[in-house]
C-alpha cells in the first residue's frame, strides 16, 4: 500500500478531504440563499370579525443535512382571533361558559341558569365565543340597544389571562361597535377594581357616570353601586340608565 505524504496533520491530495470540503461549502451557500429568500412578515389589519395579533416564535437553529451548520433567526406568524356567535343554549360551549361565569363574577352580578339560557332567544343579545386559532379562550355577552352596544359580561378564561387578549378584544370591539357601554366596580373598592378601571381607560373607555346602580337580577340578589364607562361622551346618561333598567334587567 502506498501512503500519501502528510502536511499539517492531513494527507496531501486526499480526495475524501476535498469532497468533504466541497460538500461543506455547498451547504453553506445553499442555506445562505435559503435565508435570503425568506418572505418578510406581513402585518394584518383589524376587521369587524377578526383581530390579528403578532406572535413571534424563535427558531433556534437551521441545520444542514449533516447537522453541523447553525443560523439563529426569527420567524413571525399571525394567528386570527375570532368572535363566533353562539345562537343556541344547546351549544356544547354553553356549559363551559356558564361554569366560568359563575366562578368569576360575584353572585349579585350573575343571572340564574334559567335567565342565562333565555338570553339565547332574545333578539337583542349576542353571546360570542372568543376563539384563538380555533381554541376557545373566553366569551362576550352583548346587547345591541337603541344607539349603542352594552357589554354585559366579558371574560377571558383564567388559563388564558395575562396574554394581552383583553386589549386585543377591546380593540376589535371598538372597531366593530362605534358606541360601547359597560359597567365596572368603582376603582376605590379594591386593588383589583382599580386595575380593571385602568385597563378600560387604557383601551379607550371613559367613566361617564359614578352614580349608577345595577338593579337586582332577581329574588335574593342585591343591587350594586357601579360605574358606567363608554368609548364616547354622551350629553347625559339618563336615557342610557333608563334603557338598561327597562331592557336588560329582569
Amino acid at each position: 500500500m502506498v501512503r500519501r505524504p502528510y502536511q499539517n496533520g492531513r494527507q496531501i491530495g486526499n480526495p475524501s478531504f476535498k469532497i468533504a470540503r466541497f460538500l461543506h461549502l455547498f451547504h453553506l451557500c445553499h442555506c445562505r440563499r435559503f435565508l435570503s429568500h425568506l418572505p418578510r412578515p406581513r402585518l394584518h389589519t383589524l376587521d369587524q370579525r377578526h383581530v390579528h395579533h403578532q406572535k413571534t416564535q424563535r427558531v433556534r437553529s437551521l441545520a444542514s443535512s449533516s447537522g453541523n451548520l447553525s443560523f439563529p433567526f426569527i420567524i413571525t406568524k399571525t394567528i386570527p382571533m375570532e368572535f363566533q356567535h353562539i345562537s343556541s343554549g344547546q351549544d356544547f360551549r354553553v356549559p363551559v361558559i356558564y361554569q366560568s361565569y359563575c366562578a368569576t363574577f360575584p353572585p349579585d352580578e350573575q343571572r340564574s341558569h334559567e335567565q342565562f339560557l333565555k338570553l339565547f332567544t332574545n333578539p337583542l343579545v349576542k353571546i360570542n365565543a372568543l376563539l384563538d386559532d380555533h381554541q376557545h379562550i373566553g366569551y362576550l355577552i352583548l346587547w345591541e340597544l337603541s344607539h349603542y352596544t352594552y357589554v354585559e359580561h366579558f371574560e377571558v378564561f383564567p388559563e388564558f389571562r395575562s396574554r394581552k387578549y383583553g386589549s386585543a378584544i377591546m380593540t376589535s370591539l371598538r372597531k366593530q361597535y362605534p358606541k360601547i357601554v359597560l359597567e365596572a366596580e368603582p376603582e376605590n373598592l379594591d386593588e383589583t377594581a382599580q386595575r380593571r378601571i385602568g385597563f378600560y381607560q387604557r383601551n379607550g373607555l371613559t367613566v361617564i357616570d359614578k352614580t349608577y346602580v345595577q338593579p337586582s337580577y332577581g329574588e335574593g340578589k342585591n343591587p350594586i353601586n357601579l360605574w358606567l364607562l363608554a368609548n364616547w361622551l354622551p350629553e347625559n346618561t339618563v336615557h342610557i340608565k333608563e334603557e338598561l333598567y327597562d331592557v336588560v334587567y329582569p
